[in-house]
């Protein structure tokens, strides 16, 4: 299981720039981002090497900063794996609150990341038994 960092924040031009200077000053390395935005206020959550450094930096400076689990799964890079691996988790009945993928620096699969708030060891245990790899 991953650990990701939601950092909540203003949507105004310059933020990503600021939180990826604070990685930068602390020698954080990124290995999977997605942002989301509203009219005001935006979501950027991240994978880093270092979870509990980057939120006390961000901390320090000002961020509103949430440590939560993730499942990373590694995929085939084939056709339908995805849906595959969706299906798995659906015919479960369990609720995927959001899924985002990056890739494995060094084996270069598709890794996908899975966010669920409730049952997260439950997925990442039904994944297993599936033949799957988590990270």
């Amino acid at each position: 299981m991953l650990t990701q960092i939601s950092i909540y924040t203003e949507n105004r031009k310059g933020v990503l720039d600021h939180i990826t200077g604070i990685f930068t000053d602390h020698q954080i390395n990124v290995d999977a981002m997605v942002v989301n935005d509203s009219a005001e206020f935006g979501t950027a959550r991240f994978i880093v090497d270092k979870a509990d450094e980057a939120v006390e930096a961000l901390k320090e400076n000002g961020y509103i900063v949430r440590k939560s689990p993730v499942v990373g799964v590694f995929l085939k890079d084939n056709y339908g794996e995805l849906n595959k691996l969706l299906r798995i988790i659906s015919d479960a009945n369990i609720n995927i609150d959001y899924i985002y993928a990056t890739f494995d620096r060094g084996t270069g699969s598709p890794i996908v990341l899975i966010k669920n708030e409730e049952d997260t060891d439950i997925i990442e245990s039904i994944i297993k038994r599936s033949g799957y790899s988590v990270k």
